[in-house]
């Protein structure tokens, strides 16, 4: 098909096709989702856009693709490695994609999310500078079809309660996991956090699982201001996957290991993986409370953490607040009201 199509130079179509298959990271669900027509369209479109990079002459690499439909959706986007935050001004589609599918989703149509990490040769060159080799991220959503649509709130058997791919390919040991940690979702209000050890990847790189369970559109943003979080700490996370479950439970799966090749936030210091999971999984309960605020950017920048902007977004409402409850008499006399900023000013 892809060869028909005469998009790709011949000599080019398995190299492309082996490319898209086998370095993305991409997960067997998507191919077995996916049509034929669909597959060769997306692999045409990464060739394309691989082309214009090249073709930018003094600008790094970067591709970025987009498909969405009523019932599932693609992200492919291209960062340098470094500060993950040095995007936040991107295509911003992790914030998209909650937005459309997650946030905005009805209560009888939900939707899962897979996410991949890794990095890329896009040109298939050898690189003049390793450390510029781009990082790809690949998001795909797809709408849940759960074997129960309409179960009791405190329902927690996983065989009525789950989509259908889920249960197909999940393995025993997230079972278990899930399991556990519905059966405390369901009966709490806040978030649920659980960090276990992952026998997952290269023996040489440890990496830990760090599972969230809530109650489904209680922190809209939460998807995205997760990453925010374990990227201010140094952490990244190859692989994370979102599930929504029939019975308003929504858990976020994600595997996290120390970053080895990007600059720390600044006013952090070095710390093992252990201390990194540990003031992550501490400061959950906070991002879940205000996973927006009015300084997110500054978060997502690193140059205020997590606690600061909370801080901050706190300290901004209640000035607003006061001076809102001043009345028509205020809005008449602007010196007073100058009076009252400059001296709230000064106190913060």
């Amino acid at each position: 098909m892809i060869t028909a199509a005469q998009w790709i130079p011949v000599e080019r179509v398995d190299s492309q096709i082996e490319w898209f298959y086998n370095e993305l990271g991409i997960d067997d669900e998507y191919f077995e989702q996916e049509s034929a027509h669909v597959i060769s369209n997306h692999i045409a479109s990464l060739y394309a856009a691989k082309v214009a990079s090249v073709a930018r002459e003094g600008t790094r690499e970067e591709i970025g693709l987009d498909a969405e439909a009523k019932d599932h959706a693609i992200y492919v986007d291209t960062s340098e490695r470094g500060r993950p935050w040095s995007r936040s001004g991107g295509r911003r589609y992790e914030q998209r994609l909650e937005e459309k599918y997650l946030d905005g989703s009805t209560a009888n149509k939900r939707f899962r999310v897979e996410a991949y990490c890794s990095p890329t040769n896009l040109t298939g060159y050898p690189p003049l500078d390793p450390s510029k080799v781009p990082i790809m991220r690949c998001y795909f959503v797809y709408e849940c079809r759960f074997a129960e649509p309409n179960p009791s709130p405190v329902e927690t058997d996983l065989a009525r309660i789950s989509d259908r791919m889920f249960l197909a390919k999940t393995t025993k040991n997230t079972m278990d996991i899930y399991r556990n940690i519905i059966d405390e979702a369901v009966s709490r209000a806040g978030p649920v956090i659980k960090v276990f050890d992952s026998n997952v990847g290269a023996s040489s790189e440890r990496e830990k699982r760090l599972v969230v369970a809530f109650r489904q559109r209680t922190a809209p943003g939460m998807f995205s201001a997760l990453s925010d979080l374990y990227h201010y700490y140094d952490v990244i996370c190859p692989r994370k996957y979102l599930d929504n479950f029939s019975n308003g439970i929504t858990v976020l799966s994600m595997y996290l290991k120390a970053a080895t090749d990007s600059k720390r936030a600044p006013g952090v210091k070095p710390q093992s993986i252990e201390q990194s999971i540990q003031q992550i999984s501490k400061e959950i309960s906070l991002l879940y409370c205000i996973p927006r605020n009015k300084f997110q950017s500054l978060f997502a920048s690193g140059r205020l953490s997590l606690e600061e902007t909370i801080y901050a977004h706190c300290v901004w409402i209640f000035v607003q607040h006061f001076v809102n409850r001043l009345g028509n008499s205020f809005q008449s006399r602007p010196f007073i009201k100058m009076g009252v900023l400059m001296s709230f000013r000064s106190r913060i």
